[in-house]
């Protein structure tokens, strides 16, 4: 349906294009073939300017997604991205209008008449092209993360058939009632709502170390710049952990640290649910926003919280969805920093 109607706003953009170009009157131009030329070859033009606009972007978007590998100068700033979005594409306007103008009795007269809609098409094509850093939902092509599909994990325990809880229940009847009140079992329907405050209770608010390592729970942001890689923690200390990401990968606790710009990884232990986003700002727990500031500064720390401008629109909802199938056995894990 997306590319139905981007084809259908082109045509009529190409349509009035070659009327424009035209210098009869309406009805006498619309005969003649030179007009159902220039408007097959307008839409075609309008067509390319968005498919490669659109492929530019997605190259930009992989190389923002790896820029936590890759040195600065590695990824594609503004300047770059616009070059190579509209440079190609106004060079190969300009070579088909020679190509089908120019062989023509008045080719010349007539390649003028259609080079004077370039810079038209290019201011187009700008302002396109600026409008897809905001979000993907103008590309002229679907994409997967149009679709909110909750994961197969994140389906509601009390649809479970009666046959697939008969062997829980079994194992809970011979099993010892559990003593630790962290377990994903102990919870009701108010998962994730309350898990930060049970952590709290069961292992407290403040921050441990052992030697380089740090727990999960208490690394509230991953921060990474040039190259390297950094750890926030509750108390607003900031300390060099290049290989971070990996361990935290290799504990299973990842799916808690959600990226939400091209700097900033969250542990979304550490947010205030059902509240997680205000418009395009996290919230962290109110005694983290106390601490942090103590060595973090406060417009810094409103800076990370910040959703960056090239993440998807569906990243919150996309996570609420699944939030509930979310293990996080390895929250009191010591992760080492060195």
């Amino acid at each position: 349906m997306r590319t139905f109607t981007f084809f259908s706003y082109v045509t009529l953009f190409a349509a009035a294009v070659s009327f424009a170009a035209g210098e009869q009157d309406l009805c006498a131009h619309v005969k003649q073939l030179r007009f159902w030329i220039g408007m097959l070859c307008t839409a075609a033009i309008a067509m390319g300017y968005l498919l490669w606009i659109s492929f530019c972007h997605g190259l930009c978007a992989a190389s923002e997604k790896e820029a936590e590998a890759c040195p600065r100068n590695d990824r594609w700033p503004w300047g770059r991205y616009l070059l190579w979005a509209l440079l190609p594409c106004a060079l190969l306007h300009l070579g088909i209008i020679a190509l089908c103008c120019l062989p023509m009795e008045d080719g010349r007269s007539i390649f003028v008449r259609y080079l004077q809609q370039l810079p038209l098409m290019l201011v187009l094509a700008f302002f396109y092209a600026c409008a897809l850093r905001r979000g993907h939902r103008l590309l002229p092509l679907p994409t997967p993360a149009d679709r909110l599909d909750p994961p197969d994990a994140a389906i509601d325990p009390s649809r479970a058939t009666a046959e697939q809880a008969r062997p829980a229940l079994a194992e809970q009847r011979a099993a010892p009632p559990a003593l630790d009140r962290t377990d994903r079992a102990n919870f009701d329907d108010s998962y994730p709502q309350t898990l930060y405050y049970i952590l709290v209770q069961h292992g407290g608010a403040q921050l441990l170390m052992r030697n380089m390592s740090v727990r999960f729970f208490d690394i509230v942001f991953l921060y990474s710049a040039r190259g390297a890689r950094f750890v926030i923690l509750r108390n607003g200390e900031m300390l060099r952990a290049d290989r971070v990401l990996e361990r935290i990968k290799k504990g299973k606790m990842h799916p808690w640290m959600l990226k939400i710009s091209a700097n900033y990884y969250i542990n979304m232990l550490l947010v205030q649910y059902p509240n997680v986003a205000h418009r395009r700002r996290m919230q962290l727990q109110p005694d983290l926003m106390a601490t942090m500031p103590q060595q973090y500064a406060m417009d810094r720390l409103q800076k990370a919280l910040l959703i960056g401008r090239g993440m998807s629109p569906l990243l919150i909802p996309r996570f609420l969805a699944s939030v509930k199938a979310l293990d996080h056995k390895g929250w009191d894990a010591f992760i080492p920093l060195d």
